[in-house]
């Protein structure tokens, strides 16, 4: 893969277009932060801290690209640990409102055992890939096959979060197998185009999904 770089005020820089995804990211998700700060339920705060977290997740990845040849792998580290810290949020958020209370707590527990174990191999080995399988996991498991069992149980737009993860798909293939159409437009950048579309799904899935519900499946 062809790494742009590009100098501006005697700085050496780099990846514009990987800056520019990932504040793009980090602004459809302060959008739906605000846009959440009126709801109250436990399941929608989760989903606004989500949004917070990856947000500035996203700000930190993005010149963690641009300033790579000053800071190296180091500069990405904020991110990376972001990233993973809203993944836990938006599994707890789904967590919230599983029927089962008993389990409720073990799969907290088990998010929150697998998150670290993730980001340490991740900061230890300096690979991005546990974060991409942490998010993967979290995201597939937690979003997908819970968001369909809850629709399956009545709740209305768990199936729009579940449509999230669907979008997100096509990434890991062009991620894995390391597709890139374009020097401006690389697999790094692909992946995080497919991110606004499965975020902006979670964001509809919040917002659809009725108030009474959420409060009942909490107590």
């Amino acid at each position: 893969m062809e790494i742009i770089h590009f100098d501006l005020f005697n700085l050496h820089l780099q990846e514009p277009i990987a800056l520019l995804t990932n504040w793009l990211i980090a602004s459809f998700s302060f959008f739906a932060f605000f846009q959440l700060k009126r709801y109250q339920t436990i399941f929608e705060n989760y989903w606004k801290t989500f949004y917070l977290i990856l947000g500035i997740s996203m700000i930190f990845g993005g010149l963690g690209h641009l300033f790579f040849h000053y800071a190296g792998i180091y500069g990405k580290f904020p991110s990376w640990t972001l990233g993973v810290t809203a993944g836990i949020f938006s599994s707890f958020a789904m967590i919230s409102i599983w029927p089962n209370e008993k389990q409720r707590i073990h799969l907290k527990r088990f998010v929150v055992i697998k998150s670290l174990l993730m980001i340490s191999l991740a900061l230890a080995t300096r690979k991005f890939v546990f974060v991409a399988i942490d998010t993967s996991f979290a995201y597939i498991i937690f979003c997908g096959y819970m968001g369909i069992q809850l629709f399956k149980k009545g709740f209305a737009g768990m199936n729009y979060i579940a449509l999230g993860v669907l979008v997100l798909f096509p990434s890991a293939l062009f991620f894995g197998l390391k597709i890139n159409l374009h020097r401006f437009l690389n697999k790094d950048d692909i992946s995080h185009l497919f991110m606004v579309g499965c975020i902006a799904c979670f964001y509809l899935g919040i917002t659809r999904t009725d108030k009474n519900q959420l409060l009942a499946a909490q107590k």
